[in-house]
């Protein structure tokens, strides 16, 4: 692609961001403008093209919700993000879209945890329905998004007036027809429920996320419903009405009270936008259920965990009569109380600061149950959910390390041992002013709400090789908590600190005596995450070692019912008398030309820092080198076991000024020459010895 045919489309996309479109629209829109530059491979071009756009980006992928379509579309944008970020120099500019990117990634595992078979708490009970976008340019998805509306009714003594925010001068006719006929429906629906009448409202209509021009009459239904819970509301009624959480509702509604038909293409694209969201319920017009229930069958041929129901309805009689859907109940003292002082908030305004921060202030005094742990380089703070600190202990944190977010979870847990609502702080690495027996150095400890010793372990097991028998001090971190048979546990790693001997073992939650069996590995386990990642029921553990027999870094997964035996190794490193261990897998990174030249013996994996999910089925690893100013970072996917690098910037610019010096064979660092070569270097455990991934296929 050339300049001229560049900056043709430079000009187009901002006609288009200037256009009245959804915010989704406007991310896909500019990440296939930066798709096309980045193709380019040229750094400056890539620069020059980009830079105008990339604040707007970085905003865009704060605020959009990676909901509503397939989530492959949603990878290939943090991909993208990712490959930008590593082509621009401005470190402003670099600092801002990797934060944007590490944000928009949070809120993707979302969706990959909904697909996967979890139910997200919902908590807002708001009326949804499903609106579809369509945009012209036909490379961009015509998707969709879940809409809710705020209404607000007073009365006056004119005639009706409705307002609709946004305001439209050109309002749709069809949607300005159904608002009329959706509110007759409301007004006659609720002639026996009202107690005060009035034959004159103020209705102001909200669509919350309104970006575009509504057509067509869907949402009528879910606006019907609002429309009886604002009227209730206003004429003091006895009785409220409320669609339960997790619910979207479509179709219009005529002046019968009949749901009407959104036809088969419509409700097929709303299905599919409501499967990839959080929600748990459909409801669409009778008429359109098979095609509905026929689209729900197809997407979970991919995703079979996900959990939606849909749902048919005929008439808005049909709606209210199903107890799954609506909640109607008779309103209790303290509710209609609440009423009446909505209608005297004036009076309410005076007093209610003052009721409020006298009540903070005596629950912040009175609630002893630790809900947030904060570290410092130093010390831990115990604090309530009021943020108030209940008490502090001093750390040993490793002060290089504190500086990564995931440092801090590997050395304190709050967690409710036995299920009586108080929760309890479990600690590893306390300073060594903060005991009385300085020979417990690196224990495990659990404390009470008031700081009380409840347990404490210290690892102290003995290993033998056929060279030596390892020493007993062992420094222990925390990897997390599982419930195995009905029993919780605390999953825990022990690293020698004089050798290089280490163990993931389990802890009883409540005693903190050893549980279960004990896995060994030939050197240093540094970093852990248990999910089910393959997603049979079982969780597993995927960790990060290096293995001093082998000389080399890389990363394990087993199943956590399956921790025994040791890790393979060279004869040299092995423990006596224990066998293999059942490893789905054990993997070893190549040791890299730049390493052998620097006599580095093993590429390092700090402890606790360079371990996280970055996306939908990825493991990212950071190999660390040359005293952890270089690394390579290797995205695992764990469902179909391999890799995807990235060269780190300072690993780049140390190697490649070895390349061009003529000290290291070519390729570059940064191509995907050399990223192969990785790739193609890196071992895998077959259960008997290493092969290459080749062999794998």
């Amino acid at each position: 692609m050339n300049i001229i045919d560049l900056e043709n489309d430079r000009i187009s996309l901002i006609q288009k961001l200037n256009e009245n479109v959804h915010d989704r629209i406007k991310l896909f829109l500019i990440s296939e403008y930066f798709a096309l530059v980045l193709s380019t491979k040229n750094k400056i071009v890539i620069e020059a093209f980009t830079t105008e756009f990339i604040e707007h980006y970085a905003v865009l992928l704060q605020n959009t919700i990676p909901n509503f379509v397939h989530p492959k579309s949603f990878s290939q944008i943090i991909i993208l993000s990712k490959e930008l970020v590593n082509n621009i120099s401005i470190e402003e500019i670099k600092n801002k879209l990797s934060y944007s990117i590490e944000i928009f990634s949070v809120k993707f595992e979302e969706l990959r945890k909904i697909l996967n078979g979890e139910v997200l708490d919902i908590n807002e009970n708001k009326i949804k329905f499903p609106v579809i976008e369509k945009f012209e340019n036909e490379n961009i998805l015509n998707s969709g998004f879940i809409e809710t509306i705020s209404i607000s009714l007073k009365f006056t003594n004119e005639k009706n007036k409705f307002i609709i925010i946004p305001s439209n001068a050109n309002l749709e006719e069809k949607l300005s027809d159904q608002i009329n006929i959706s509110w007759n429906s409301a007004i006659n629906f609720l002639q026996s429920f009202m107690k005060s009448k009035s034959k004159f409202y103020e209705v102001i209509i909200q669509f919350d996320q309104k970006s575009v021009n509504y057509i067509g009459n869907s949402f009528g239904t879910a606006i019907t419903v609002l429309f009886i819970q604002k009227l209730l509301d206003l004429s003091n009624a006895d009785y409220t009405i409320n669609i339960k959480p997790g619910i979207v509702i479509t179709g219009g509604i005529n002046k019968n009270n009949e749901i009407l038909s959104v036809s088969s293409d419509v409700v097929e694209k709303k299905t599919e936008l409501v499967f990839f969201s959080a929600e748990q319920t459909f409801v669409v017009p009778k008429k359109d259920e098979i095609a509905a229930q026929l689209k729900l069958v197809e997407l979970q041929k991919e995703f079979p965990k996900r959990k939606i129901s849909i749902i048919a309805v005929e008439s808005l009689e049909d709606l209210f009569n199903r107890r799954n859907l609506v909640e109607i109940k008779k309103l209790s003292l303290v509710k209609k109380t609440s009423r009446k002082i909505r209608r005297n908030w004036k009076a309410v305004v005076i007093i209610l600061p003052l009721i409020l921060i006298l009540g903070f202030l005596l629950y912040r005094d009175w609630d002893d149950n630790p809900a947030i742990l904060e570290s410092s380089e130093n010390s831990i703070f115990v604090k309530n959910k009021s943020g108030k600190v209940l008490w502090s202990r001093k750390m040993g944190y490793n002060p290089t390390m504190v500086k990564y977010e995931t440092y801090f979870r590997y050395y304190q847990k709050l967690v409710d041992i036995n299920n009586d609502g108080i929760n309890e702080v479990i600690l590893a690495n306390e300073d060594i002013s903060e005991l009385n027996d300085k020979t417990n150095f690196r224990r495990i400890i659990c404390l009470d709400k008031n700081k009380n010793e409840i347990w404490n372990y210290n690892f102290k097991d003995t290993i033998t090789t056929n060279l030596q028998k390892m020493n007993t001090i062992y420094s222990s971190f925390l990897i997390d908590t599982v419930t195995i048979q009905n029993k919780k546990s605390l999953v825990c790693v022990a690293n020698n600190i004089k050798s290089y001997s280490s163990a993931i073992f389990q802890l009883d939650l409540k005693t903190g005596k050893r549980v279960n069996s004990t896995l060994w590995n030939a050197g240093f386990i540094t970093n852990g995450i248990i999910f089910d990642f393959d997603g049979d029921g079982k969780k597993e553990l995927i960790g990060n070692f290096v293995n001093n027999g082998f000389e080399q870094a890389g990363i394990m997964q087993i199943e956590i019912e399956k921790l025994s035996g040791q890790c393979p190794t060279t004869s040299n490193y092995q423990y006596k008398y224990l066998p293999i261990a059942d490893l789905e897998e054990y993997i070893l990174f190549p040791k890299t030309d730049y390493t052998h030249y620097i006599n580095q013996r093993i590429e390092g994996i700090l402890c606790g820092g360079t371990l996280h999910r970055s996306e939908e089925n990825k493991i990212l690893v950071n190999v660390e080198m040359d005293m952890n100013k270089a690394s390579i970072h290797y995205y695992y996917n764990y469902l179909l076991n391999n890799f995807e690098i990235v060269i780190g910037n300072e690993f780049r610019v140390m190697r490649d000024s070895l390349v061009v010096q003529g000290k290291l064979k070519p390729p570059l660092t940064d191509t995907e020459e050399y990223c192969n070569l990785l790739n193609s270097q890196i071992k895998y455990w077959n259960g008997e010895e290493f092969v290459y991934r080749r062999s794998l296929d």
